[in-house]
């Protein structure tokens, strides 16, 4: 039984600080390490219950691939004397929902700085294929300086994952819950969490949620929900129009008419003049000079600027281009001249996870999770925005742009010029831009590492993706991987042929490169 002083393993219980229906969050000292921790319990009472000492176990599972500046670490999990614990990053600070018992309700510059960093971790779990589900103020912790952290993926859902939620079951905190929660839907997705930013947007400004709690019954709020439209509402309080606008969007019943990521709905407000994300704001000029400081030490990729234009997208199978599907249009933007090499991979994390050593090697082994942490550590210390390429953009640039001359290949007919494969490999990847660039000056996009893209894998997407600037399908369980690799034939090494694998798959055939628009 977990109580003040006692210490369990090398954790010393110090409080407890919060409760909730399936455990209880103890303040703890790791007395190994040093520091403060954050320990979380689960009630005894529901040990013996199986399907709850799963839900615990994959809320840890989920927890442990986010790592974020603006969500809670997990550090560890583990059982002792048949209670299960997570340890846990100890965030300083009160909940949203203290805060805002505390101001009544908060200022529009506030509650937009802390609603863009909720949109930078929420956005960053959505990447990952993790919906969160019960987003709402007391999951939320603030610190002194203004920064977030994200709590609780205790019922977060994992796109594609049909194991832990039966249809028919509503998940989630009732004022907070999307229309398509409150109506046990199956297909959950994104925008359910989009919505649930919405509401506390607009719990932020006003000061309480947008029903009368003290005389609506669960059924009317329910009503209101699935039926009711919050612009009316917000009509009736001094906000700014294009806030007012932003949280309508985000809060529409149907959620095709809400935003689709929490990318989109960033841009919108940083479009309207918003401070920058993950930036306190009295902190904003030091932080800047800090930012600058810190880019002199790290290795930024060299990138190669692509006009936009259209090209036809291919079905593809391991003899070349394939069924011919339908032509796209993108905008213009800049990519990689290179993938990654282990000297910038190291500048940025501090480590070289890759197989075969060398610092203009192209860094592997390295996840799609692994990719996202990168690119957040990366955009955290320039102050850029660098991602991973569509699958549209990675083809058309490997397809040479508007300068494509229709090579089989990255840059030619013949293989070898352009690719290291199986074949000539030496059984191991070789430094990059060794081989000829195509048409546009980038390199290996032909062989060497297969190449993450930003996409989930879909067989079918091609034929149904929207003509101008396609993102990939919406949801999935395994991501794409594009360009062929120094262990396959070069047959696999095609510019329209597709591979790949599950988000957490590490493998000395896969590396990546980055895009800006």
């Amino acid at each position: 039984m977990i109580a003040e002083g006692k210490v369990i393993r090398d954790f010393k219980v110090i409080k407890k600080i919060g409760e909730g229906g399936m455990g209880s969050v103890w303040s703890a000292e790791d007395v190994m390490l040093e520091r403060q921790i954050a320990l979380k319990v689960l009630n005894p009472l529901l040990t013996q219950d199986g399907n709850f000492t799963e839900r615990f176990r994959n809320e840890a599972k989920i927890q442990a691939g986010l790592i974020h500046p603006n969500i809670i670490t997990l550090h560890s999990f583990f059982m002792d004397e048949g209670n299960y614990y997570m340890v846990m990053e100890y965030a300083q600070g009160i909940t949203l929902k203290e805060l805002i018992k505390q101001k009544g309700k908060l200022d529009e510059s506030t509650a937009k700085h802390i609603m863009l960093q909720m949109l930078e971790g929420v956005g960053f779990a959505h990447q990952l294929g993790i919906v969160h589900r019960d987003l709402k103020p007391s999951n939320i912790m603030v610190s002194k300086d203004g920064k977030i952290k994200i709590m609780d993926f205790g019922i977060a859902k994992v796109l594609g994952d049909r194991g832990m939620t039966k249809t028919g079951t509503k998940m989630g905190t009732l004022y907070y819950m999307s229309p398509e929660q409150v109506k046990a839907e199956k297909d959950i997705d994104q925008r359910t969490d989009i919505y649930s930013l919405g509401i506390i947007y607009y719990e932020m400004l006003t000061g309480k949620v947008p029903f009368n709690t003290d005389t609506e019954s669960d059924f009317e709020v329910m009503s209101q929900i699935v039926h009711g439209d919050l612009s009316s509402v917000l009509n009736k309080y001094d906000i700014e129009l294009k806030t007012n606008a932003v949280i309508t969007k985000m809060t529409k019943n149907q959620k095709t008419e809400r935003y689709v990521t929490c990318y989109n709905c960033t841009e919108e407000i940083k479009g309207n003049g918003y401070i920058k994300q993950n930036e306190p704001v009295i902190k904003i000029k030091e932080k800047v000079e800090e930012k600058k400081e810190e880019k002199s030490n790290i290795l930024l990729p060299e990138m190669i600027y692509v006009e936009g234009g259209s090209f036809t997208r291919y079905s593809s199978n391991s003899f070349g281009f394939g069924k011919e599907e339908h032509v796209v249009t993108l905008d213009s933007f800049y990519i990689g001249k290179y993938p990654i090499t282990q000297k910038e991979w190291i500048s940025i994390m501090g480590n070289n996870p890759s197989h075969f050593k060398g610092d203009n090697l192209p860094v592997e082994q390295v996840s799609w999770n692994d990719v996202q942490n990168f690119i957040t550590k990366l955009n955290l210390k320039t102050g850029e925005n660098y991602r991973l390429p569509t699958e549209a953009e990675w083809e058309y640039a490997a397809r040479g742009g508007i300068k494509s001359k229709g090579y089989k290949y990255a840059g030619s007919n013949n293989i070898n010029e352009v690719a290291w494969y199986k074949s000539n490999s030496s059984n191991q990847t070789q430094p990059v831009g060794t081989k000829a660039p195509n048409e546009l000056g980038i390199y290996d996009m032909s062989g060497n590492v297969w190449e993450w893209c930003q996409d989930w894998y879909d067989e079918n997407y091609y034929s149904i993706s929207p003509n101008n600037n396609p993102k990939g399908s919406y949801k999935g369980t395994i991501r794409v991987l594009r360009g062929g690799s120094w262990y396959v034939a070069g047959s696999n090494c095609c510019s329209a042929i597709r591979g790949r694998n599950v988000p957490i798959g590490r493998s000395s055939f896969y590396g990546f490169r980055l895009v800006q628009d």
